[in-house]
């Protein structure tokens, strides 16, 4: 872990978002769509860049293309052409002095097309592109010119700033295999960002960024000479000198929110990053695993990778700035009216905590007086204000009970509801009675639920669940984007209520999944790392950043390649010094009492540490102490530790096994998060309710996930 009391480290962004695609000039050019939340992601990112690390808008180059036409709104001069895109990546070689930070986020369509590099792809290889604005704009219809921007150029502008020894992380929000089988009608929620087909068009190879000789030469020095080298997200050769952030694997597509929770238009990848980037994380692998929860929990079919350097320090350890706050402007009783509201990304749900007047330093945790929730925006003479909004103290905050105007209140949750949507799908064309009355009775039992994790919503919104009647006269539960749900069994027709409550505990596991502390500024962020590791001494090192281990058949002995291990450490010691010296209570104030939840793919939640049956609740983790699971056994602890190993359910082939790690510096029992395997659920069994830690308490979260095949 970075010390983050080193200095500042000097930070350079090239930030590239295309929802304007201009008009083909060819029409056996494939067909790239409009987008709609490409440039919302730079925006984001942008805000991210400048509010919270400070970074100079000289030091930020943005090249967007905006609009719902053909040509883009913005000047000439900043549309992400590959002219433009190549020279920015040029000026940044130019500019940027070595130990430099390097952030490039891409949000566009992912493409392939023939190859231009036939001995180093073969004859009817592919090469995988960034999709410029103007792929389209071809000239010379006997000799098209090349305007994709290709994996072998892309990597040598990468390599070119990797040899100024500049610190470069890239992030691709794009995808670009758009041939595979997709959910059922589903494609208008969640736009993909890939071509339906390869561009079959043969170019000129273009010199724009170096000779084609220079860049086969440096492509096979990066590949070692093999043909097909890139990894599991299908971009690049394996990242030995930087780190790469891509929004799902080679056979996945990257989808964007219809509507984020944000309100807006956004990439998937692109906004569970900037959300994991709100909080003190470690490295580029504790992002990851963030992103990872999150956005496998709204599309299991996407899965963002990691490759190269992920244990880089994120920019380097730099610091966050606390966000501004907002200002009290009236009080009524409970109520308060706040100066921000829709328009600047307060919505219904959100949570603030609020200060004592004159408090302006969001650091200062003692001086929160409450908790409060915005309930409805402001509306004068019937039209709603979108710069303000309502909000009602949800919990006091010590024995002091007063808000004065003036006050300043400190944004901690976006309002990201606990409350899953279920939409029901007829698939008969016209439905068929069975279809019609099944429904009509699973629609009645959802609206009668009053468990409040779970809400029907119209045909025309989005939803977290669908459900629909098989052929079998079964109800089937399937994901946002109609792919069936994992190791969920179909539920006869007959039984409306059995199906509630599977949708109920599914919300649950997922509300587990993505539960963090959303407090910026909590003492414990960022001071837990939990590391996944091949052996006792050796960490995975897997691309994708997921790791991957081997079913075991039960009863069986496990082979090396079958078992893994979870070290969890306390990092006070890194961030604050050494600890010798500090007073007793100094170091109760930095002892961790960790809880590990296993998160299974039977939807199931059982506690890893301690285990269940054990008196304690959790373990006392010291600053500077490391924690291997399993532990040995006996008080010396010489014995072989045994290692952790995987049987898949039922016929799957390949599952997540996720670690959650909660730690707290107050006693405390996450037992109420518990949940059994999800057939396991007996009908009408009445099921524990989700009670996150209260956010003013020192808590914070990690988890991993591994991969396991057969």
């Amino acid at each position: 872990m970075v010390n983050r009391l080193a200095s500042t480290p000097t930070i350079w962004a090239l930030l590239i978002g295309i929802d304007c695609y201009m008009k083909r000039t060819l029409d056996a050019l494939p067909n790239y769509p409009n987008l709609g939340g490409c440039v919302n992601d730079i925006l984001l990112m942008d805000e991210f860049l400048c509010t919270r690390l400070n970074v100079p808008t000289e030091r930020i180059k943005k090249l967007t293309a905006s609009g719902s036409g053909s040509i883009p709104k913005e000047r000439k001069d900043s549309w992400p052409t590959k002219d433009n895109i190549v020279t920015a990546f040029q000026d940044l070689a130019q500019k940027a002095q070595p130990g430099d930070q390097v952030y490039i986020h891409y949000s566009g369509h992912g493409g392939r097309a023939i190859t231009n590099y036939p001995n180093v792809k073969g004859i009817d290889g592919l090469d995988e592109s960034l999709v410029p604005t103007d792929y389209g704009q071809i000239e010379n219809k006997d000799q098209p010119e090349d305007r994709y921007v290709r994996d072998l150029e892309l990597a040598a502008l990468i390599q070119s700033l990797v040899n100024r020894q500049l610190i470069v992380t890239i992030v691709l929000d794009s995808c670009h295999s758009g041939g595979m089988a997709r959910g059922k009608g589903h494609e208008e929620e969640a736009p993909i960002r890939g071509g339906l087909e390869a561009d079959m068009i043969m170019r000129l190879p273009s010199e724009l960024v170096a000779p084609p000789e220079a860049l086969i030469n440096m492509w096979q020095a990066q590949t070692r000479g093999t043909r097909s080298a890139s990894l599991a997200s299908g971009w690049l050769p394996d990242p030995e000198d930087y780190t790469l952030i891509a929004a799902c694997r080679s056979l996945e597509q990257a989808r964007e929110y219809p509507r984020a929770p944000n309100g807006k238009r956004q990439g998937y990848l692109s906004y569970w990053l900037w959300h994991a980037l709100q909080s003190s994380v470690p490295n580029w692998q504790a992002v990851h695993q963030q992103v990872l929860a999150r956005v496998h929990s709204a599309r299991r079919d996407q899965t963002p990778q990691l490759q190269g350097m992920g244990d880089r320090a994120v920019f380097g350890g730099a610091s966050l700035a606390v966000p501004k706050g907002i200002t009290v402007f009236e009080v009524k009783g409970d109520r308060l009216r706040l100066n921000a509201g829709p328009a600047s990304g307060i919505g219904v749900g959100a949570q603030l905590f609020v200060y004592r007047k004159n408090v302006d330093d969001f650091k200062r945790t003692d001086e929160r007086v409450a908790v409060v929730q915005v309930d409805q925006p402001v509306v004068e003479s019937g039209v709603e204000i979108g710069t303000e909004s309502w909000a009602n103290v949800a919990r006091w905050i010590g024995s002091e009970r007063l808000i004065e105007p003036g006050a300043q209140a400190l944004l901690f949750d976006p309002g990201i509801s606990q409350q899953r949507t279920v939409r029901l799908v007829a698939e008969g064309k016209p439905p068929t009675d069975v279809e019609k009355t099944a429904l009509a009775s699973l629609a009645e039992a959802l609206e009668q639920t009053e468990n409040g994790f779970v809400r029907l919503v119209p045909e025309t919104e989005s939803a977290n669940f669908l459900v629909s009647v098989t052929d079998e006269h079964c109800f089937e539960i399937r994901d946002a984007d109609g792919q069936r749900l994992p190791n969920v069994a179909p539920v006869p027709v007959s039984e409306p209520g059995e199906v509630v409550y599977y949708l109920t505990h599914l919300a649950k596991y997922f509300n587990v999944l993505e539960l963090s502390n959303p407090d910026t500024v909590s003492r414990l962020a960022g001071k837990l790392e939990v590391t996944l590791m091949r052996t006792p001494e050796k960490p995975f090192n897997e691309p994708g950043g997921i790791p991957k281990v081997k079913h075991t058949t039960p009863g069986t002995e496990p082979q090396p390649e079958q078992t893994y291990y979870l070290r969890i450490r306390n990092d006070f010691d890194a961030m604050e010094g050494s600890p010798e010296g500090w007073s007793p209570k100094e170091r109760r104030r930095r002892t961790m009492n960790v809880t590990v939840l296993n998160l299974s793919p039977d939807w199931g939640i059982q506690r890893f540490l301690p285990q269940q049956g054990e008196a304690e609740q959790y373990y006392d983790l010291e600053p500077a102490e490391t924690l291997l699971l399993p532990r040995g056994v006996g008080p010396d602890q010489q014995r072989a530790l045994p290692a952790v190993t995987f049987a898949l359910p039922g016929d799957a082939k390949e599952a997540l096994d996720i670690f959650k790690v909660f730690a707290t510096t107050d006693a405390t029992s996450y037992d109420s998060l518990l949940l059994p395997p999800l057939n396991d659920v007996p009908k009408r069994a009445a099921l524990l309710s989700l009670r996150s830690p209260d956010p003013e308490r020192s808590w914070t979260t990690a988890q991993v996930t591994v991969r396991v095949v057969k």
